[in-house]
């Protein structure tokens, strides 16, 4: 299947995920930094990872979900400006807020993928590459052909905004609101009201 980008845009979304969300889940991590997805994304990079394997093909995330780095637009533009000389030369490299702010973009190295736009033609090359051409589209992957280690999953907002199944079974499997309440849990519902964050207390 050719390699077709299905991007991931900020403002179909509407917010950014921030630090300690449910919906956040571990991925296997290329360095010591431990890296983070989006629920969906983190399953699907694992399923994909594991076929992947059984070719000879170690896939790992560089880097997953990030939290927003700049404030303003204009804090971000300065940066750009600092990094890459001008804000239009650096819009190609660095979003002000992306799929990486949402937990639906991975890069993925290993296998000779890594995160350097200087040798991104030469990775295309990569048997890895191919084999992430030809494969990921089968578990919702499509790519950024700007960056060969760079994919995405765009789910759409519905289904980002779900939270994973097993926090619905944790609840499902509780005593009722009155009985969370007691221990120490708190349900706060969003304005969509299928959306629940549970935040625990810390007693320790």
């Amino acid at each position: 299947m050719p390699a077709i980008e299905n991007r991931v845009r900020f403002d179909d979304y509407g917010y950014a995920l921030a630090p300690g969300d449910p919906r956040l889940q571990p991925v296997i991590s290329a360095g010591k930094k431990p890296q983070f997805a989006h629920w969906r994304a983190a399953r699907a990079f694992e399923k994909m990872r594991a076929a992947a394997l059984v070719d000879g093909f170690d896939l790992k995330v560089g880097s997953g979900w990030r939290p927003i780095r700049f404030e303003t637009r204009a804090q971000y533009e300065a940066f750009l400006i600092q990094r890459y000389d001008s804000v239009a030369e650096g819009r190609k490299w660095l979003g002000w807020k992306g799929g990486h702010n949402l937990g639906l973009n991975l890069d993925i190295v290993g296998e000779g993928l890594e995160i350097k736009s200087a040798t991104t033609e030469a990775q295309k090359r990569l048997p890895v590459y191919r084999w992430l051409v030809d494969n990921a589209y089968r578990f919702g992957f499509t790519p950024y052909l700007a960056e060969a280690w760079h994919w995405e999953l765009n789910v759409g907002k519905d289904k980002w905004e779900d939270l994973p199944p097993s926090w619905g079974k944790r609840i499902a499997a509780g005593l009722g609101v009155a009985a969370a309440i007691a221990a120490g849990v708190f349900l706060y519902r969003r304005r969509r009201p299928r959306v629940v964050v549970v935040v625990e207390d810390d007693k320790s």
